[in-house]
C-alpha cells in the first residue's frame, strides 16, 4: 500500500486536520519555506506517522493543492462546448468571474495558489509543478482547438507559435494577481480580469472579428 493509499484510509476528521496544517503552512511560507517539522507538530503527528502517509514535503505538497484547487480544476475541465464564437468568449468570461470568485471564498486557497504561481515563475520544476504545467499545456491545447472550430480563435499563425504565447501571458497575468490579491475590492480585481480578457481575445480573435469588436 503506497503512503497516499494509508493516508485516504484515515478518518475524515484527521485527514482534514492533517491537509488544514499542512495548507496553512504552505499558504504563510511558501513551498520553499514550510517546514515539514512545523506541519508535523501542528497536525498532531510523529515524524514517524508523517511519512507513513507521506513520502516527502513534495508529496504533501503536492496533495494539499489537489485538496484545495481542486474543485477549480475540475470547473475549467467541465467547461461546455461552445456552438458559437460569441458563446466562447462568453463562456471564458464566466469562466474567469467564477474563478475569482472561488478565491474570494476559500482564501486558503489563494494563499497555496500564490506559492504555486511563485514556483512556476521562480523556474523551479518540482513533479507537482510539472504536473500542473502539463495540465493546464494540455487544457489550453483543448481549448484553443475548440474555440478554433467555432470561429473564435485566429487560424493566420500556428498552433504550436500561440499556445506557448497563450500559457505565458495566463502565467504572467496569475503572477500579477497573487501578489496584488487583497490589495483592491474583489469588484476591481473582477474589472481588472474581464480588461485582461478582452486584450487576450483582440489578440487571438480572427483579424476581421477584432476590427469588428474595435
Amino acid at each position: 500500500m503506497s503512503p497516499l493509499q494509508r493516508f485516504d484510509n484515515l478518518s475524515d476528521d484527521r485527514r482534514a486536520a492533517i491537509l488544514q496544517a499542512a495548507a496553512e503552512e504552505f499558504s504563510l511560507h511558501g513551498f520553499d519555506g514550510a517546514s515539514f517539522a512545523r506541519i508535523i507538530e501542528r497536525s498532531g503527528l510523529s515524524k514517524g506517522a508523517m511519512y507513513y502517509y507521506f513520502e516527502n514535503k513534495e508529496d504533501l505538497y503536492r496533495t494539499v493543492l489537489l485538496q484545495a484547487i481542486g474543485p477549480l480544476v475540475t470547473l475549467w475541465e467541465s467547461v461546455p462546448q461552445a456552438q458559437t464564437a460569441a458563446e466562447f468568449w462568453a463562456g471564458l468570461a464566466d469562466l474567469l468571474r467564477r474563478s475569482f470568485r472561488f478565491y474570494e471564498e476559500n482564501p486558503l486557497a489563494m494563499g497555496l495558489g500564490k506559492s504555486l504561481v511563485r514556483l512556476m515563475t521562480s523556474g523551479q520544476h518540482n513533479a507537482p509543478v510539472a504536473e500542473l504545467r502539463a495540465k493546464a499545456e494540455q487544457w489550453t491545447r483543448d481549448f484553443f482547438r475548440r474555440g478554433r472550430a467555432v470561429g473564435a480563435l485566429r487560424t493566420d499563425l500556428p498552433e504550436e507559435l500561440l499556445v506557448p504565447m497563450i500559457l505565458k501571458m495566463d502565467e504572467a497575468m496569475d503572477a500579477w494577481f497573487v501578489e496584488h490579491w487583497g490589495e483592491m475590492e474583489p469588484a476591481e480585481m473582477e474589472r481588472i480580469g474581464g480588461l485582461l480578457l478582452d486584450l487576450v481575445r483582440r489578440v487571438l480573435e480572427p483579424p476581421r472579428a477584432a476590427q469588428e469588436v474595435s
